[in-house]
């Protein structure tokens, strides 16, 4: 094969593989916490490809560790739950928000006083990675609340 055909076709592949661009990130804001505790990270995600995007994970050092989760109705109890999961739609978005889906930090490393801001990276199920920054705000007069 030419040193052509090859360069071709290696730009054929980059440009057909969906890249962490193919997903952004609105508004990310994480709830003001004391260092030790757990907190949630909210975020709109939009995906501007014909194909479905899952995250996979999340990480932040201003955490020991990090979960996807989602609040659901269990009887007449919201209840917390950790999913595998959180799908964007093909040309569409998801809100991660109080009530719905978001990124569990438990065990804050540090406290997060309102303005602080932290970085949090999403893995995607493209094998790519999208690094956005949150910062702290206060939901004092939020509903939710989350426990061990």
């Amino acid at each position: 094969m030419s040193a052509l055909v090859v360069t071709a076709l290696l730009a054929l592949a980059a440009a057909c593989s969906p890249s962490s661009e193919a997903v952004t990130a609105s508004d990310p804001y994480v709830k003001a916490m004391p260092a030790g505790e757990m907190t949630a990270a909210f975020v709109t995600l939009t995906n501007t490809t014909s194909s479905d995007i899952e995250v996979t994970a999340a990480h932040t050092d201003a955490a020991e560790s990090t979960e996807l989760h989602e609040m659901t109705m269990d009887g007449s109890a919201m209840v917390m739950q950790q999913v595998d999961a959180i799908t964007i739609p093909a040309n569409g978005s998801v809100t991660l928000e109080p009530g719905g889906f978001h990124l569990m930090l438990m065990g804050l490393t540090e406290a997060l006083e309102p303005g602080a801001e932290i970085t949090i990276t999403l893995t995607l199920s493209t094998g790519d990675e999208l690094t956005l920054t949150a910062v702290a705000r206060d939901m004092a007069n939020a509903q939710e609340s989350y426990h061990p």
